[in-house]
């Protein structure tokens, strides 16, 4: 037996293959429309007049000093949401791999090839900038 099973086909929310809430699909979208208002919001803090209090709030430090976590919040950002959010992403992958649209090695083909490329290629392109750059 799979280690979870799936109710019904993949819809647009992620938590479809674990719940069938219909407030789940009913707020499929509302992820992305936060997101970048979020980031809409920090561009306009960052450039407006307010913009030294804005970069005095990201190094405000918060947490339990005593376990090491006592981090700003740019820290908090870099460390602790981007290893949420690639878990979530790892999981989401896995989910396509074993039951969605790239179950099947034909379809899964490309999408491998271009994550692949969009890692080797920045890695290359780096490279040769500092290897020209020691060599001058």
């Amino acid at each position: 037996m799979r280690p979870w099973t799936v109710r019904q086909p993949f819809a647009a929310c992620a938590c479809s293959a674990v719940c069938d809430v219909p407030v789940c699909r009913a707020t499929a979208g509302l992820g992305s429309v936060v997101l970048l208002a979020a980031t809409v919001l920090s561009l306009y803090l960052a450039n407006s007049a307010s913009a030294g209090s804005w970069l005095h709030l990201w190094e405000t430090h918060v947490g339990p000093a005593q376990l090491g976590l006592h981090l700003s919040l740019k820290e908090w950002v870099n460390e602790g949401l981007m290893a949420i959010f690639f878990f979530v992403v790892g999981v989401d992958i896995k989910k396509e791999f074993v039951y969605g649209s790239l179950a099947s090695i034909r379809k899964a083909v490309l999408p491998c090839l271009g994550a692949l490329g969009g890692m080797v290629v920045p890695m290359v392109r780096t490279d040769a900038s500092r290897t020209h750059a020691r060599a001058t």
